[in-house]
């Protein structure tokens, strides 16, 4: 977290009190004072063997706690007087051990009691949940059908149009645009999107903005500024899975809170605040991903009177929040007065073109700039040449065209992919019906699990995202997400007949494994 950052009650307006202050230095997990060691050189024991004694008596008190990060080698030695070989060999003694872990870059870190170290490694990924690189290559194979990624359809990128506008802009600005920029944000962009945004309701200064690379960046400037191990952050349960693996990477603690057909379960969040107090309650209020809904009206309100009560921060992502289908998108929780508590993640990615990886986050000024500074120590601004094109391409007609063929491209698509759910699936699957966004959410009967259903699909053809990755707890294992973007209506209803197969057989067998079971069962006793 970065130091001075209070992200409680006053840091940022949400119930008064002192401002803000912000000291620009980059997070790193907090470093223990071991200034209370000391060694016997006329000890029988090796110093290094006494070192690596003390550290664990550390450990054992509580003094030293998972994800806590160990002086530098260089800094310990000068505090004990020993040479640096002597506090280099207890560290590796301990990391040998299991007892701490070594992140190259980073430092040494206290294990916890599984062998992990909060905060710099994401936790063990399990043989029933395949991870995205092995869903990938799966996709990836001729004649599979995938509707497992999240991406947009390419083929609806109007290259020619956003290719004027590049030229355009470097016409007019030349090689300014390919020198360093300023790390906010260029300053045409930062106009257009003001502006863009306040159509939606959410009116914000240039100081309030900050344009990132991807809205994936945004988040992680967030946790890097909020979140220190063991903090508690609340999640949505389920939720987006790069939120969880950064949070979980951050070494949070991570309090889920359930999803009905109307958002996040508000009375379940109240519940929470009664006995933690998290850094950040971490949200996605329009076509959640990955089950597709919408978070009612009153949860809106609800949601953010309780985190203002309570002085939590409220992260809004809105990655998906413009691609409405039936009707205008819904304001961001973000908008209106008095929610200067809110930080608004935004993108371009789902609407417009995800390779340019141009994000948003617009939150309180001096929220601005706490990740301002973190972000100029990450990769110094995000590229001014494709924040003019952009800002060019968005005020033209060619812009305003490919939003409304994209928004019905994608409605025609969640009407292909639900017709052929309402066909193919038997009796006892249920599914989400999103109002927008690319995905949505489907529930297997009990006997089904998904790690053996995505197995059974990949041979019929088909892939989808079991629910499971997603989900914070590993609870969702009769869940699996599908997409709707990036592939045709013809492979949506194709796909949809090779799944319905899958579940079927998956049924039948759960079936007879069943009837097995019952028919070899001893006899009660009398």
């Amino acid at each position: 977290m970065l130091a001075g950052v209070d992200p409680y009650p006053g840091g940022l307006g949400l119930t008064g009190g002192s401002p803000l202050t912000v000291q620009y230095s980059y997070w790193y997990p907090p470093i223990m004072d071991l200034s209370g060691i000391s060694l016997d050189r006329n000890s029988g024991t090796s110093l290094h063997a006494q070192l690596v004694l003390a550290l664990r008596a550390a450990m054992a008190e509580g003094g030293l706690r998972a994800g806590s990060r160990l002086p530098a080698s260089r800094n310990l030695a000068r505090s004990l007087g020993v040479n640096r070989g002597t506090v280099q060999k207890a560290y590796s003694a301990l990391v040998a051990a299991g007892e701490a872990r070594a992140a190259v870059g980073q430092g040494t870190f206290v294990a916890g009691t599984d062998g992990s170290a909060a905060g710099i490694l994401p936790p063990p990924q399990t043989a029933e949940d395949p991870d995205w690189e092995r869903l990938a290559r799966w996709s990836a194979r001729p004649g599979v059908i995938s509707l497992a990624g999240g991406m947009p359809d390419a083929r609806l990128f109007p290259v020619a149009p956003f290719r004027e506008s590049l030229n355009a802009v470097l016409a007019k600005e030349g090689s300014g645009l390919l020198q360093y920029g300023p790390s906010r944000g260029h300053g045409r962009f930062l106009e257009v999107l003001a502006a863009r945004l306040k159509e939606r309701g959410l009116d914000r200064q240039a100081e309030e903005l900050l344009v990132v690379s991807g809205s994936q960046q945004g988040l992680d400037l967030v946790a890097r500024v909020f979140i220190s191990p063991g903090d508690a952050v609340v999640v949505e349960d389920p939720t987006y899975s790069g939120a969880l693996a950064l949070f979980r990477m951050m070494g949070a603690r991570l309090l889920p809170v359930p999803v009905d057909d109307h958002g996040m379960v508000v009375e379940r969040l109240e519940s929470i605040l009664t006995r933690e107090r998290p850094r950040l309650v971490y949200t996605i209020p329009n076509f959640h991903n990955p089950t597709g809904v919408t978070m009612s009206p009153s949860r809106r309100r609800r949601l953010l009177e309780i985190c203002a009560a309570n002085g939590v921060p409220v992260v809004e992502d809105d990655s998906d929040g413009e691609l409405a289908f039936d009707d205008v998108p819904p304001p961001p929780l973000a908008a209106g007065a008095g929610n200067g508590g809110v930080i608004y993640l935004g993108t371009s990615s789902k609407l417009l073109f995800p390779g340019l990886r141009l994000g948003w986050v617009a939150a309180d000024s001096q929220v601005i700039r706490a990740l301002e500074a973190v972000k100029r120590v990450a990769d110094l601004h995000t590229p001014p040449l494709l924040q003019a094109a952009m800002a060019h391409f968005m005020m033209t007609k060619a812009c305003r065209d490919l939003v409304t063929t994209v928004r019905a491209s994608y409605a025609s698509r969640r009407d292909a992919l639900l017709q052929s759910l309402e066909k193919e699936m038997p009796a006892g699957v249920t599914w989400s019906e999103p109002r927008g966004g690319l995905s949505l959410m489907v529930d297997l009967p009990a006997q089904i699990s998904t790690a053996d259903l995505l197995a059974r699909a990949v041979e019929e053809g088909v892939v989808f995202a079991p629910g499971n990755l997603f989900a914070v707890r590993h609870s969702a294992d009769h869940r699996l997400r599908l997409t709707y973007g990036g592939i045709r209506e013809e492979e949506i209803r194709e796909g949809m007949v090779r799944l319905g197969r899958a579940v079927r057989a998956e049924l039948s067998g759960a079936d007879q494994r069943r009837m097995t079971d019952k028919a070899i069962s001893p006899p009660p006793l009398v």
